[in-house]
């Protein structure tokens, strides 16, 4: 008697860690979110279709097995409350292969800054300055005696540019102050001019 054997392509697997940024602490309760993507044309983009997603433990390890010869273009993407969403990155897998691919997220933070003009000139007194909020600083301004208070999200464990010019009697006077701001943390920072 005789059996035929029929050949069994190895499983893939992708595994790894959701880590806060900085602490590298794992973060339990993460969505982690696996994504097989195809190019449909020589130099096209890519066409994605979620196939698997599953939530961290508190260890914050994700693994996902891939059976069967479904070699390609892979994405494994995290999110978590109060972090921001992980940058996308393509995995090649091959029919068999094993990625460790960790997923670093970078926490919430909050700046409260306080700006105030103690020493009023005239009404031609400005301030200018930037709010680092959601790592797209912008500038603020006001005029006269101004008296205001900015919250802004932004991301933690990163430091924070604080840029702000002051002209009083037509003279511009520029400042500069670097915060580090932890994660989840809320700082406050007053700029008295």
């Amino acid at each position: 008697m005789t059996s035929c054997k029929k050949d069994h392509t190895p499983d893939s697997n992708i595994q790894g860690q959701v880590l806060e940024y900085g602490s590298m602490t794992p973060i339990s309760g993460a969505t982690v979110y696996l994504s097989r993507c195809v190019v449909t044309e020589p130099l096209g983009p890519l066409n994605c279709g979620l196939t698997d997603s599953l939530t961290t433990p508190s260890d914050g390890y994700f693994s996902f097995d891939i059976e069967g010869d479904f070699d390609g273009n892979y994405i494994a993407d995290a999110t978590a409350p109060q972090y921001y969403s992980s940058n996308l990155e393509v995995v090649l897998l091959s029919p068999g292969q094993e990625v460790d691919k960790n997923i670093v997220l970078d926490p919430f933070a909050w700046l409260e800054i306080h700006v105030k003009n103690i020493d009023p000139v005239d009404g031609n007194d400005k301030i200018r300055f930037t709010l680092p909020c959601n790592s797209n600083p912008y500038w603020e301004e006001l005029f006269g005696a101004g008296d205001e208070y900015f919250l802004c999200q932004v991301r933690g464990n990163y430091d924070s540019s604080l840029i702000w010019k002051v002209t009083k009697n037509e003279i511009t006077i520029e400042y500069r102050d670097t915060l580090s701001i932890s994660a989840h943390d809320t700082i406050s920072y007053e700029i008295l001019y």
